[in-house]
């Protein structure tokens, strides 16, 4: 199983700067899906998994709006770092210490589980390394 968490991508910004509508959430520990509704979001072009997961399970919790769609993670994270919206991506394309104009935010309530699946021939033969990642995977 995969989990991935809700990330608020955006450039450092002094108080002063920021709309007063927006002032709030990035200061906040803990934000509800009624907060997010305030911002526009970033999302992953159709056709994307994860994207279209994200989206599904946002949209039930709140109602969204969408400034732009994009095709990769890596355009998402650079449109907002020069705008300030909301995304949901997944944990493995941040880090801390290369992101670290990027802030995340907790939601409350926001699990959300992607299962992934690994697929082998079983008629061919399994290295080590593959059955080690097998099982690896397996106790996971």
């Amino acid at each position: 199983m995969w989990t991935t968490s809700l990330n608020q991508y955006g450039r450092t910004m002094n108080s002063s700067s920021l709309p007063a509508l927006n002032i709030h959430l990035p200061r906040k520990k803990q934000v509800s899906f009624k907060d997010l509704e305030r911002y526009k979001w970033v999302l992953r072009e159709g056709g994307s998994g994860t994207g279209e997961l994200v989206t599904n399970y946002i949209t039930n919790k709140c109602t969204i709006t969408t400034e732009l769609t994009l095709s990769n993670p890596d355009a998402i994270k650079n449109y907002i770092r020069n705008n300030l919206c909301l995304t949901c991506v997944s944990n493995n394309i941040y880090s801390p210490k290369t992101d670290n104009d990027i802030a995340t935010i907790n939601v409350t309530g926001f699990k959300l589980v992607r299962p992934f699946y690994l697929l082998s021939n079983t008629d061919k033969y399994q290295t080590n390394a593959a059955q080690a990642l097998y099982q690896l995977l397996q106790d996971s």
